[in-house]
């Protein structure tokens, strides 16, 4: 024999909603045994579930997705934060070459005028030597001129003497 009946059952859903579902309960009575088939029913669950097995799914793709791009910002973050540091390195190295590229630079500038400052001294020096070696040899030659002048008035006198002791005078002139 068999049963069949209709009926409806109102189940409620995570958002506070319920769903309605609308069932056909069939009771096959065979011998001693009976069979209850609630086909409508089973349909109406079986699809329950699997939309709840989908939204579960989606449920955990999201909640992946959710981790991977929070892993992903963090990752980010600490690229950045990395980046910053090296920037803030590199800008610390360059400082550091700067100086000492300049106290390098003021070093041999420092240097060079020192020597160029001694080279003019030593110039001085050089010409103050010369002026005063000049000064001796213009009074050496001076000297020299002198006694010249006094050996030539000697020489002249001399001369003078020798010539008129050697100059006859004419008979009867003198």
């Amino acid at each position: 024999a068999i049963l069949a009946q209709a009926f409806e059952a109102h189940v409620p859903d995570s958002d506070g909603t319920s769903v309605c579902f609308r069932a056909w309960a069939v009771v096959l009575i065979s011998g001693a045994r009976a069979a209850l088939l609630i086909s409508g029913m089973a349909s109406a669950t079986k699809q329950f579930n699997e939309a709840h097995a989908f939204l579960q799914n989606i449920s955990g793709e999201i909640e992946v997705l959710k981790m991977e791009v929070l892993q992903d910002n963090e990752q980010r973050k600490a690229e950045i934060a990395e980046a910053r540091s090296k920037l803030e390195q590199e800008r610390c190295e360059r400082r550091e070459q700067i100086r000492r590229l300049r106290t390098e630079f003021e070093d041999f500038v420092s240097r060079k005028v020192d020597r160029v400052l001694e080279e003019i001294e030593e110039m001085k020096m050089t010409e103050q030597k010369d002026d005063s070696s000049q000064q001796q040899m213009i009074q050496h030659i001076m000297g020299d001129m002198t006694a010249l002048r006094d050996d030539l008035r000697s020489i002249n006198t001399s001369w003078t003497k020798l010539a008129e002791s050697c100059v006859v005078t004419a008979p009867g002139g003198g």
